[in-house]
């Protein structure tokens, strides 16, 4: 039972199981609309939810289109590159040499401080890592490469640095891809992106595949589901701050 106050004569008003709608006072004959206060758009949260169905559409569109280019494994040449055999590095432009050199005589003594702290904790959290692999543990922050090789039987080993194992897992380890954009804001309302491919063995993310750009990324994903049919998903994270660290965003 709802009850209400007439905005006119300020009698009160039984209106039953009220809905919205316009309602007309029994004591002095003034109509007025009513509104269920419970049913208001809480505005935050609509936008957020509005913004987010937006993403998966992007993300979704983006993971058709991607597959559209699956081919035949059978087609392929092996052993078979995916990605590069070393990290790609993106040399900075005139404005960004100039900002980066300003930084760096601002700051360079707190540099001189805190850098060897950084690489001695670097250094820690990597012997450890390699302590973890060691008991079996796979650890994507640690089993980070610039590709893979594929042999013709389908095993694929890791393409990475020296210190990092040239780890190799079977045909049927191989469950999932993740390919994630890293967006940041750049000169001139363009924005440059950083990529990074996530490798699921047995439904759990344990490899890592960056260093390259968004056409080598677009090659990675159309080979990987070429020779092993498996799923795939995109997520996408926008900084609003350069410099920021990144994210995960919503899934496709």
């Amino acid at each position: 039972m709802v009850e209400v106050e007439c905005p006119l004569c300020s009698e009160t008003i039984d209106l039953g199981n009220a809905e919205d709608g316009a309602y007309e006072c029994p004591y002095c004959g003034d109509e007025f609309l009513w509104e269920n206060e419970e049913d208001e758009i809480d505005f935050e949260e609509d936008f957020e939810e509005i913004v987010s169905k937006r993403y998966e559409t992007i993300n979704e569109l983006k993971v058709s289109r991607l597959l559209e280019n699956r081919g035949s494994r059978d087609e392929l040449k092996y052993p078979l590159k995916v990605g590069n055999l070393k990290a790609r590095w993106k040399f900075p432009g005139v404005m960004e040499t100039i900002a980066i050199g300003i930084t760096i005589a601002i700051i360079w003594p707190i540099v001189l401080i805190v850098a060897p702290i950084q690489f001695i904790i670097s250094q820690y959290k990597q012997s450890k890592r390699k302590k973890e692999f060691e008991d079996g543990y796979l650890d994507p922050e640690y089993l980070r490469g610039s590709g893979l090789i594929i042999f013709s039987d389908f095993r694929a080993k890791l393409i990475a640095k020296s210190k990092i194992p040239a780890y190799e897992f079977e045909e049927g380890d191989l469950t999932k891809i993740v390919l994630h954009e890293e967006i940041y804001p750049g000169a001139f309302l363009k924005s440059n992106s950083t990529f990074e491919l996530f490798l699921h063995l047995h439904d759990f993310h344990a490899m890592t595949l960056y260093g390259f750009n968004e056409k080598d990324a677009k090659d990675m994903v159309n080979k990987l589901i070429s020779v092993y049919g498996i799923d795939l998903e995109y997520t996408s994270h926008y900084n609003n701050n350069p410099g920021g660290d990144g994210g995960s965003g919503g899934g496709g």
